[in-house]
């Protein structure tokens, strides 16, 4: 069996938080998505409004959370940085796969049986930011 290589504690900090705001930035870009998505959602039934606004409410607080574990100072060491935020970063993950849970149960059977959207990433950014883009409905 290999043996790993071991990365300085201050360097798998730093990767560690890297990752955090990338992965912030890309719950940012399915926020706006879903910001997007949700009056498609309500035109064809208004009923789904409390749970979109609870599904907002718990994706902003997602992304609060991100944004506070990213914006943190420097540990007094990286590797008690580690330690500490490791429990937060469990439940900020558990939160974010809980919410894409909810999301693929409720909003995604919605979005394909009333809408004729397709969903298209643009591959070509850097970012592959999603777009939404009308195709037109035949009956």
């Amino acid at each position: 069996m290999k043996e790993s290589a071991h990365v300085p504690a201050p360097v798998q900090y730093r990767m560690v938080m890297r990752g955090l705001a990338e992965l912030g930035e890309r719950w940012t870009d399915h926020l706006e998505f879903h910001s997007r998505v949700s009056p498609t959602v309500l035109s064809f039934d208004p009923r789904v409004a409390n749970a979109l606004r609870s599904m907002d409410s718990e994706g902003l607080e997602i992304l609060h959370q991100l944004k506070l574990l990213t914006a943190a100072e420097w540990p007094r060491s990286a590797h008690a940085g580690l330690i500490s935020i490791r429990a937060r970063i469990t439940d900020i993950l558990n939160a974010l796969v809980q919410h894409l849970h909810e999301e693929r149960e409720t909003i995604l059977p919605l979005l394909r049986f009333w809408t004729p959207a397709k969903v298209v990433v643009a591959a070509a950014q850097p970012s592959a930011r999603v777009q939404l883009i009308e195709t037109p409905v035949t009956h």
